[in-house]
């Protein structure tokens, strides 16, 4: 059993743990902090973040009876991050430099992450986010039949974010007209902050494979927004049945952030393969889970490089090899991964119910605070 408390602060309706554990019969209880009895069972008050501000007091909002609460170590302060870029070490020196201004033990808080790169630190505990939200949005809705056969686009790369490697990846796509073969979308190009000094930008003294990468960029700024109605009002299942492949690019590149991502689980559902551009060993974690990956059907070496730019090239030299076969080829190649797709689609459709009993029992277990 585990209690949830909330506060004006804190909306407990878009509470991603609590709706899965509403999916799967798990039971709970949820008050009030101001209703809230004395004798609660594994109170825990779950603090949502979408992106982790390290220059943001995280204690200093609280309703005062949390906070008086979390200092007696009668409740959890459970940190649930669907972030895909934050940096663990600047979450963990963050944290800890609250804990130590509020005077509240590191012990009284938990910090749930989908970064698999935080596994290394006892701060962290992993929790699959994407692949349980994916899942109970679609589990009664994936294709049981594989249809292989000629699509109207070659691959689909639909971008909602922009961030330099990105537009490096889609930039390089647009400019070999590759773009007029695919579901291809990118946002436009002035939404981020990273582009106002790019000087400062390290990934600009790429030379490797990018001459000139700058006036490449600003070439490509001038014709963005590319086909952004596809991100707007789109019909996934179109991207999925219509095209061959899916060129997922992730958000993160840089950090310290190992991601399986919402996109990779929506091609997984869908019997799609892809490639993702993302941190080294993306593909090396999917694995570790159950999952296969197309090595040995297309070349996936790229996520095995830790030089950014050389797998950011490996990758799109992928791509351009994929964007450069006629259909023929692509029927004959996906039939060969068509045992890879299925036993995907079998794993990520297995009950989830044991994968969230276990991250509620470690949240909870580690709620017996010693007083």
């Amino acid at each position: 059993m585990i209690t949830f408390l909330y506060d004006q602060f804190n909306n407990i309706c878009s509470n991603y743990l609590l709706n899965f554990i509403k999916n799967e019969n798990i039971d709970y209880l949820t008050y009030d902090i101001k209703e809230a009895p004395a004798d609660l069972i594994n109170p825990v008050y779950v603090r949502e973040i979408e992106n982790f501000d390290p220059a943001y007091d995280y204690f200093q909002l609280l309703d005062a009876r949390v906070k008086q609460k979390l200092l007696d170590g009668e409740i959890k302060y459970v940190f649930y991050s669907t972030s895909e870029t934050d940096e663990p070490m600047e979450v963990k020196r963050r944290l800890s430099r609250l804990c130590n201004n509020h005077g509240i033990p590191k012990s009284h808080i938990e910090y749930l992450t989908p970064n698999y790169a935080s596994e290394k630190y006892d701060e962290f505990t992993v929790f699959p986010h994407f692949e349980l939200k994916v899942y109970y949005e679609v589990r009664n809705n994936v294709p049981e039949q594989f249809e292989n056969n000629r699509r109207q686009r070659i691959f689909t790369c639909n971008n909602m974010h922009n961030s330099i490697h990105t537009k490096i990846f889609c930039m390089t796509i647009w400019q070999h007209g590759f773009h007029k073969s695919g579901f291809f979308s990118y946002p436009m190009s002035n939404i981020t902050d990273e582009f106002d000094h790019p000087e400062n930008i390290p990934i600009m003294q790429w030379h490797e494979y990018w001459e000139n990468l700058p006036n490449l960029l600003s070439v490509f700024d001038l014709h963005t927004p590319i086909n952004e109605q596809l991100i707007v009002n789109r019909d996934d299942r179109v991207f999925y049945q219509q095209s061959y492949w899916n060129f997922i690019v992730q958000k993160n590149y840089f950090n310290d952030a190992i991601i399986l991502s919402e996109e990779m689980f929506r091609c997984v559902a869908n019997l799609q393969p892809f490639t993702v551009l993302g941190k080294q060993n993306t593909l090396r974690e999917f694995r570790k889970h159950g999952y296969q990956t197309l090595d040995g059907i297309i070349n996936e070496s790229y996520d095995m490089l830790e030089n950014d730019e050389q797998r950011l090239n490996k990758c799109f030299l992928l791509g351009y090899h994929l964007m450069s076969q006629p259909d023929e080829w692509h029927i004959n190649l996906i039939s060969k991964a068509k045992n890879a797709l299925f036993h995907n689609q079998r794993e990520f459709l297995k009950p989830k119910k044991g994968m969230l009993q276990h991250v509620i029992d470690t949240v909870v277990s580690s709620n017996q605070i010693q007083k």
